[in-house]
């Protein structure tokens, strides 16, 4: 029997049809609803954070910059609450408010998903390559911001579970979008 592939996606549960863009409350003072507000207002959504394994040794650098994403997560509609709870050892507080788009607006936006990499000790041999890529772009006294290899890091994420660190967010599905050479990003807005 032939199933189309829209009639398997339409039938998978774990699958959504929407990421969704949560906002937060900011070290400005504005709260997650001012800031959503501000979002659907300019109808534009701005890269202010760092992502993946190449910003903490850009952390002291201008560069720093370039790594920074407008992040979305995959979980499908009926299950956002449990995004938005309090996590025990959670960094990043997110609130009810934010934005949906289709996966099809998404794609064409150049949003994309994360790829989440194995940390934990024994299984660190796929991101142990990619760090030392990362040191020797930096090493080599290169502008980082301008290698191919800033374009990639922002869309991985590390996972894993150590004797002194837990990083187990996979579980969010997370999308990004990396903004280059401009602050703004106004075009993810249908």
């Amino acid at each position: 029997m032939e199933i189309a592939i829209t009639d398997v996606l339409g039938r998978r549960s774990d699958l959504s049809t929407f990421i969704v863009h949560f906002t937060r409350k900011t070290d400005d003072g504005k709260t997650a609803r001012q800031n959503l507000r501000s979002i659907l207002m300019s109808q534009t959504l701005e890269a202010r954070s760092p992502f993946g394994p190449a910003w903490r040794s850009l952390r002291k650098s201008r560069e720093r910059d370039s790594q920074n994403c407008v992040s979305f997560s995959e979980t499908p509609l009926e299950h956002v609450y449990c995004l938005t709870g309090r996590i025990p050892n959670r960094q990043v507080h997110l609130s009810r408010y934010g934005l949906a788009l289709t996966r099809v607006t998404a794609r064409r936006k150049a949003i994309n998903p994360v790829w989440y990499v194995d940390i934990t000790q024994g299984h660190d041999w796929l991101m142990n390559p990619i760090n030392t890529l990362i040191d020797r772009t930096i090493e080599a006294r290169k502008r980082f911001s301008t290698s191919q290899l800033a374009l990639i890091a922002p869309f991985i994420e590390q996972m894993g579970t150590g004797q002194t660190y837990r990083k187990e967010f996979w579980w969010e599905r997370e999308w990004r979008t990396v903004i280059h050479d401009r602050p703004r990003f106004r075009s993810v807005l249908p």
